[in-house]
């Protein structure tokens, strides 16, 4: 089962040079993408970053939302929520990231992220994303695509 970050699903829906990398995976899953809630409100804002500088050829933010909120509805994308049980996956994250040698510095959002991944038994992640993929690996998730 895999996990999809907001790194990695904005490039399903926006034309980026290595979208079809990541086309590839999602055609190669029979699965849901899994992703956190906060992956909604992340890609909003991915979606008008891109728009502002042009990066939206055809579809605007608003529709870019719609679509994904249909692929919710049919079932093609697992949200999953914040709530004080995925706490319970976020504290030991963040501990083992700071804890090491080299700490791995990551953002709050980024251990969101990979407490969701670990509270539905993701063992895959998708992610553009290098911190989170630093992170990820020294988890022991196995990281799709294998390089960037």
């Amino acid at each position: 089962m895999a996990y999809w970050d907001t790194s990695a699903l904005v490039k399903l829906y926006v034309d980026e040079p290595d979208s079809p990398q990541y086309r590839q995976i999602l055609r190669e899953s029979s699965e849901p993408h899994n992703t956190s809630i906060l992956t909604l409100a992340e890609l909003y804002k991915a979606f008008w970053s891109k728009a502002v500088a042009r990066g939206l050829s055809y579809e605007g933010p608003d529709a870019l939302i719609q679509r994904i909120s249909e692929a919710v509805e049919k079932g093609h994308i697992h949200l999953i929520s914040y709530d004080p049980q995925l706490l319970g996956h976020f504290r030991p994250i963040i501990a083992t990231c700071y804890s090491r040698p080299q700490p791995l510095r990551l953002r709050s959002a980024d251990g969101i992220h990979l407490a969701s991944a670990r509270s539905v038994a993701a063992a895959e992640l998708v992610c553009a994303d290098k911190r989170m993929r630093a992170a990820a690996e020294s988890l022991g998730f196995r990281l799709l695509p294998r390089t960037l």
